[in-house]
């Protein structure tokens, strides 16, 4: 699975157009094997959609995300799990350990 994580301050952005970052990750059964940050805060809107599709992306994690943009995403088979507050990191293996969904407030206390 390849996922994209969009972040500030080490923290899951509130919205597409405030994040500064995303941590580009792979996940193999059940554990993050690889993990990159990319530079985003440049991208608006439907650069976002691109960017994902570039870096070939199946699973985009974020807080809230427009209705279009989340439709365009799931045309292109891109999942999304929106509305997530908390630690990158913490979602980042919330996912890869099949306990992350959407609209999830995480606890920054749980093992990343």
């Amino acid at each position: 699975m390849h996922v994209a994580v969009v972040g500030s301050r080490d923290q899951v952005s509130s919205c597409l157009d405030d994040s500064v970052y995303a941590v580009l990750a792979t996940i193999e059964n059940g554990h993050v094997v690889s993990a990159s940050a990319a530079d985003v805060h440049r991208l608006k809107d439907w650069d976002f959609v691109d960017f994902f599709r570039v870096h070939h992306v199946d699973t985009v994690i974020c807080g809230e995300i427009a209705v279009a943009e989340q439709q365009r995403l799931e045309e292109l088979d891109i999942r999304v799990i929106g509305g997530v507050v908390g630690p990158v990191s913490t979602a980042l293996f919330a996912l890869a350990e099949g306990r992350l969904a959407p609209d999830q407030v995480l606890d920054a206390t749980r093992r990343p």
